[in-house]
């Protein structure tokens, strides 16, 4: 599951926690309002939730599209890198793991979708 999680997710999520609690810093430097640091606490642990929530979606995904390849033959669009590939079994690609492979091209399998 830790191959899906998206490092630009984990970027964002750190830079709204330092801005957070950066905001938090200049509106009460004596700590005077600890409701208000339970609620940014809040926040902050369900956006770092949110990275493994949207990871395992992610691998979720992939697991439908290699089982629909495998079962029903069906055809995948899948983009790697700001190019498209269209993904058959007509076309000699083969299922590893979470990922198409054909020759030496690897696509992990929940950037694709049915069409």
């Amino acid at each position: 599951m830790f191959a899906f999680i998206d490092l630009d997710m984990i970027k964002a999520v750190m830079l709204l926690i330092l801005i957070i609690y950066t905001l938090y810093g200049s509106l009460s430097l004596d700590g005077s309002k600890p409701s208000l640091l339970k609620v940014i606490h809040a926040i902050a642990i369900t956006a770092i939730i949110s990275i493994f929530v949207v990871a395992y979606n992610n691998k979720e995904n992939a697991q439908e599209n290699t089982n629909a390849f495998a079962k029903n033959n069906t055809v995948l669009e899948c983009t790697n890198n700001n190019n498209l590939y269209r993904i058959s079994q007509k076309d000699g690609w083969n299922v590893d793991g979470l990922y198409f492979i054909k020759d030496s091209l690897m696509i992990r399998a929940d950037m694709c979708e049915q069409r």
